[in-house]
Parts: C-alpha cells; sequence; structure tokens
C-alpha cells in the first residue's frame, strides 16, 4: 500500500531535548540574524509566492514528510511530487506554506510556498531546533529550543514579513522539544526537566514569564503537540522506543491539565511527530520491520487503516491545504 505523509519529530517533533517546566520565571532577548536572514530579496509575506519555482501548480492539498529531506506528496492521493532537499521539523500556517525548522545543530528555518520549491524566507535561529508552531492569526513561528529552552519566536510583520528572532527561556528548562499555539496565542512546549522526567510549560501570549502546567496524567517521555479542537493533544513517547504512541487529550484550566481522552496508535512509531487532520491522525509507523506513515481514525486509534512505505523512519508531517 503507498503511504501518504511523515511526522517532524512537530503538530510528535522528536529531538532529545531536556525541559524542565516548573514555575515561573524566564527571559527575553532579540537575536540578530546574519545577513542570510532572507533570502535574495524574495518577498517573505505570508501568501506571497513570486518567484518560487512549483512542484506543483494545479492548487492540489500537498502532504510534506520528513524522511531525510522532505519528500512532497499530493493529498490525499499520495502520488510523490518531488523532494525540497532540506530535512528538519514541519508545520505549516493557513495560506499553505511550508515551515522546515532544520534538524538538530542547523540554525535556520525555511518557509516555502504551497508547492514550490524554493524558500520564501530564511530566517536565522540562534538555537538547535525542536518541533515548529504557527499562530494562525498573526503567522508568528514558535520553534523549540532543543539546547537550552525553551522556544523561539519569530514574530510577523505584515509589510516586512518575518523579523529577527526573539529568544525565550525558562531557568527551569533545559530544552524544549516540541510547541504548539493555542486559538488564543499562548505557546505550550514539552521537553525533560533536570531529572529527566516529563515537563509542560506554558508561555502565555504577551508573556516572557513560562508557567509549569500539572497534568493529572503520567507521560513517560515527551512528544509532538497539536492543539486539537478545545483540547491540547500531546504524545507519550513510551517508557522504551518499543512502545507505540499514545496521544493524551487534556482540558488545560491554569496551570492544571486534565485527561479527557486516550488514543493508543498499533505499529506506531512513539518518538515521531504527528498529525491530526478531520479525524485521522498521521504519522510514522514500523509494521513487520518496514517503516513507513500510518494513518489512524481518532479518537479510536487501534490498527493503521492505511499505510505509506517511505525510504527512512518519517519524523515528521505537515499539511498544505487548498
Amino acid at each position: 500500500m503507498r503511504v501518504i505523509i511523515a511526522l517532524t519529530r512537530s503538530a510528535l517533533c522528536a529531538v532529545a531535548c531536556v525541559a524542565f517546566m516548573a514555575g515561573c520565571g524566564g527571559s527575553r532577548s532579540s537575536i540578530v540574524p546574519p545577513e542570510t536572514f532572507q533570502t535574495n530579496g524574495i518577498d517573505s509575506r505570508a501568501g506571497h509566492d513570486q518567484r518560487s519555482a512549483p512542484l506543483d501548480d494545479n492548487g492540489r492539498s500537498l502532504l510534506y514528510v520528513a524522511a531525510g529531506s522532505v519528500e512532497v506528496y499530493t493529498y490525499p492521493r499520495g502520488k510523490q511530487l518531488g523532494s525540497l532537499g532540506w530535512g528538519g521539523y514541519l508545520c505549516s500556517d493557513r495560506f499553505g506554506n511550508i515551515i522546515v525548522a532544520g534538524a538538530e545543530g542547523i540554525s535556520y528555518v525555511w518557509v516555502f510556498p504551497h508547492g514550490g520549491s524554493n524558500p520564501i524566507a530564511t530566517l536565522y535561529n540562534p538555537e538547535s531546533p525542536g518541533g515548529c508552531s504557527v499562530e494562525q492569526s498573526s503567522e508568528n513561528i514558535a520553534v523549540a529550543s532543543a539546547d537550552s529552552g525553551a522556544v523561539v519566536v519569530f514574530p510577523y510583520n505584515p509589510k516586512r514579513g518575518w523579523r529577527l528572532a526573539h529568544d525565550y527561556h525558562d531557568p527551569n528548562m533545559r530544552g524544549g522539544q516540541y510547541c504548539t499555539y493555542d486559538p488564543q496565542g499562548d505557546i505550550f512546549v514539552d521537553g525533560y526537566d533536570t531529572n529527566a522526567s516529563f515537563m509542560l510549560a506554558e508561555l502565555p501570549k504577551g508573556s516572557s514569564t513560562f508557567t509549569t502546567i500539572t497534568l493529572d496524567q503520567v507521560v513517560h517521555r515527551p512528544g509532538s503537540m497539536q492543539w486539537y479542537g478545545k483540547y491540547l493533544a500531546i504524545e507519550d513517547a513510551g517508557k522504551t522506543g518499543s512502545n507505540p504512541a499514545v496521544i493524551y487529550r487534556y482540558a488545560i484550566s491554569g496551570s492544571s491539565g486534565h485527561r479527557v481522552s486516550v488514543t493508543t496508535l498499533k505499529d506506531s512509531v512513539a518518538n515521531g511527530q504527528f498529525l491530526i487532520y478531520n479525524r485521522t491522525v498521521i504519522g510514522p509507523m514500523k509494521h513487520n520491520s518496514v517503516y513507513g506513515l500510518g494513518f489512524w481514525r481518532f479518537p479510536s486509534g487501534g490498527a493503521p487503516f492505511r499505510t505509506i512505505s517511505t525510504y527512512t523512519i518519517p519524523g515528521g508531517e505537515a499539511l498544505s491545504l487548498k
């Protein structure tokens, strides 16, 4: 069977990050990027694709899969169109732009237009990247900070595009692994604390101070996150690499999270990014030593109802919808 998309170890992007989300306290600093902050004078305003060679110009929805390089497929059919040649964490915005947050140790974030093979913006990231997320109302881009916690934010200006990175630190967090925006523009980051235990923190919109979120369900290892409907969905990557991914949904109130559902993904690879769309979970899969992308019913989970074979283990995925 053919597999359609890959996960970015994102909205579960997997980088071994250490993040402690205790308490309050944080700092914010502006990082001056190098001259390559923006690509060749290309218009980096959201939704403006002037000079990018098309991989697809038929207005179809596309699925981007990080499996070594970023492979591009039609969605939902799954016909492969080509490759961007960049690897890393993936997320997307409401215009269909795809954000590639680089891989561990790569200091750049690229913004690709829907179906385009050349970036419309190249942003300098002062931190080693984790998963990324886009605030849909503002186009601000957040990237989890894998080395020194917790998140880097690229504010968006409608006239000038994405601007200088703002680096937000939680003094109790050694590194962030995944992040997601909620509808109000708050950022949630997960990772490990200094004792190598799972931690979750929130950076409220307009604040530089993190709040630790206490959950009523144990999460063994941090995985990717996505705000889905009214709830925060978090993947538990399990005690060991052999455990299937489990997605918990939490109702967040203040500094607490109450579990409202559990979804177990049979044959899944638990240290990759998941994506929930139209009551379907898309994520990395392994079955009988064959790797690929799996599609599961949400929130029922169970065995995948569709798979797509990939050359390497998918690390993440993003949808560009039209």
